[in-house]
């Protein structure tokens, strides 16, 4: 297997922005929540839960409804 060169980089960036200029709004939307919901349940600490569950405003009576 050859190494990943700059160019295959390059070429990776604009494959990105094709494939998400395409992506209508919902999947985008869907994309979003999954790769937050990963990162906050697997990859952030507690701190960074609770600081972003702060950030938005989240309260127990808003899970109660």
């Amino acid at each position: 297997m050859k190494p990943i060169t700059n160019t295959d980089y390059d070429k990776l960036e604009l494959a990105i922005d094709r494939y998400v200029d395409d992506l209508d709004i919902d999947d985008l939307v869907q994309i979003v929540t999954d790769d937050l919901w990963t990162y906050y349940r697997k990859s952030a600490s507690s701190d960074e839960v609770q600081e972003f569950i702060d950030n938005m405003q989240v309260t127990d009576e808003d899970v109660e409804q």
